[in-house]
């Protein structure tokens, strides 16, 4: 349980960073934007709950990154799906 727990958290941190890096990457005039942040985070949480369910324990200085590199794809590939 606080195994899952861990992942969730280490998502929600990756899914987090995303959204930082995001918002820098962006900064050249756009205006921030709360709804796509939290979406990040989100989409971040629920990676680490679906990693954390398939039983797997990786380390935490690994799963920082790890979450975070599968929250950007994910995240790409569902604005590619969405927007076409």
């Amino acid at each position: 349980m606080y195994e899952l727990l861990g992942n969730i958290a280490m998502g929600a941190l990756g899914g987090f960073g995303v959204a930082i890096s995001g918002y820098v990457k962006s900064c050249s005039g756009e205006f921030f934007e709360l709804d796509k942040f939290l979406l990040t985070v989100i989409l971040g949480t629920i990676v680490g709950g679906a990693v954390g369910l398939t039983g797997l324990a990786p380390e935490a200085i690994i799963a920082f990154p790890a979450y975070a590199g599968i929250t950007a794809m994910v995240e790409n590939l569902l604005k590619k799906a969405i927007r076409g």
